[in-house]
């Protein structure tokens, strides 16, 4: 006689005293803040929580990309967040894709943002900040290429037609 209980499957009760979930989509899905640095937002994670984890793990997008090996060298933001994974031994590569997200601003609205987002999601770099942001260097890389961003955009954006 069960008063209190509930019955399931084996799977569930080991997905469960695992803590997995039960379901799981076949394709990861990962948001990049592509937003002004000054704007973008740091979580912090209790030291409990935090010291149970590689390092890695306590980064962004930007620090792990900022800080990837040299072998990842020609790769662009969003390549690197899509197709590769960091571990405690370094960079790998993922045997799975991930869809990306970004704040993806409006080019007739917000011009400036739109070319920074661009630049900062499709041409590789090492420090934002200064090969990016600083004297707006983003305007001039994006005029110089702007083909490539458009030819890279297409990977990733395929739904629509970006040229209109």
């Amino acid at each position: 006689k069960l008063v209190k209980g509930c019955e399931m499957t084996t799977q569930e009760a080991a997905l469960y005293l695992l803590q997995e979930p039960t379901t799981e989509c076949s394709a990861k899905i990962v948001y990049i803040p592509t937003v002004h640095p000054s704007e973008r937002k740091k979580i912090k994670k209790p030291t409990r929580r935090a010291g149970d984890r590689p390092v890695a793990a306590k980064d962004d997008w930007f620090d792990k990309y900022e800080n990837r090996q040299a072998r990842f060298e020609s790769c662009t933001l969003a390549s690197f967040v899509e197709g590769h994974i960091r571990s405690e031994l370094g960079c790998t590569d993922r045997t799975g894709q991930r869809v990306i997200r970004y704040r993806n601003y409006d080019p007739a609205v917000e011009f400036n943002d739109f070319k920074r987002e661009m630049v900062t999601l499709h041409i590789p770099f090492r420090n934002e900040q200064k090969e990016i942001i600083e004297d707006d260097k983003y305007l001039h890389i994006y005029d110089e290429n702007e083909e490539l961003i458009q030819k890279r955009r297409e990977v990733f954006e395929s739904q629509f037609d970006i040229r209109e």
